[in-house]
């Protein structure tokens, strides 16, 4: 858990999000607008840092449980 949200919504919201980027990908080029392709980037790297995030935490979530258990 990263505070209260389980990993697995945090992986949802990411995946929300690459969806509604497709979506928008669609528009961009009828529109062609720097803004909305400034917009389209921001969200990209978002839904990256969150499944970023969720592996690192995984992944302390590993090292940690071995520190405890080598501890015992």
């Amino acid at each position: 858990m990263i505070g209260q949200l389980k990993y697995e919504d945090i992986l949802k919201v990411s995946k929300t999000l690459d969806s509604c980027i497709n979506d928008i990908n669609t528009i961009k080029d009828k529109v062609k607008s720097n803004d909305l392709s400034d917009f389209i980037s921001t969200v990209e790297a978002y839904s990256k840092y969150l499944e970023t995030l969720v592996e690192l935490n995984v992944d302390a979530d590993k090292a940690l449980q071995d520190l405890k258990s080598r501890k015992e």
